[in-house]
């Protein structure tokens, strides 16, 4: 537990977007394409490709309209919030020009549930880089993302828990917290902040 772990104090909590928060189907082909892409340009450290040009751009933010509802488990996030159980943080690493979408959801968020802060790559950062700062900026205890590059970067390089939410194709992967649905996960953080 990163070192805010204090008595009576909210359980600081960090929130992926796309795949945590919000359900997107399309997350299930990103462990076959990442193998692709390493077996093809034999790339052995994590890197994101950040879209350029009008064509680039266009395709990524069609293909980010695939997040296309809120997930189940929010409401033992928001009980939590309430009681002063938990401090809740989203942060995506969404890039700028994905904006207009991501303050769309942003605002549905802000409609609906208690979030602290809402949190986007508007500087276009590599994604893993961008969370390691952020994480270590809100000294956050425990941050739930469901990108398995990103999970394994950050499992050894900042004291925050990482928790990640897997999906069916890299389900056998071995990491010591992860869990199929925000739902589960919220039961664990639920378990955790009110021992505090």
């Amino acid at each position: 537990m990163a070192s805010r772990n204090k008595k009576n104090t909210p359980l600081r909590v960090g929130f992926d977007l796309d795949g945590v928060l919000l359900y997107n189907p399309l997350r299930l082909g990103r462990m076959p394409v990442t193998h692709i892409k390493r077996k093809l340009f034999h790339e052995k450290r994590t890197h994101f490709h950040i879209p350029k040009g009008f064509l680039e751009e266009t395709i990524w933010s069609l293909l980010h309209l695939s997040s296309i509802f809120l997930v189940d488990g929010l409401s033992p996030i928001d009980a939590l919030i309430k009681q002063n159980k938990v401090e809740a943080y989203v942060i995506t690493a969404r890039y700028n020009f994905l904006q207009p979408n991501t303050q769309f959801w942003f605002k549905r968020l802000k409609k609906n549930h208690s979030f602290k802060s809402l949190i986007s790559n508007v500087d276009d950062q590599q994604p893993h880089l961008y969370k390691e700062k952020m994480l270590n900026r809100l000294k956050l205890d425990i941050f739930v993302e469901d990108n398995w590059d990103i999970v394994s970067y950050l499992h050894n390089k900042v004291p925050t828990k990482v928790y990640w939410i897997y999906n069916i194709i890299d389900r056998n992967i071995s990491y010591p917290i992860k869990y199929p649905s925000l739902k589960q996960a919220a039961s664990t953080i639920a378990t955790i902040a009110k021992s505090r």
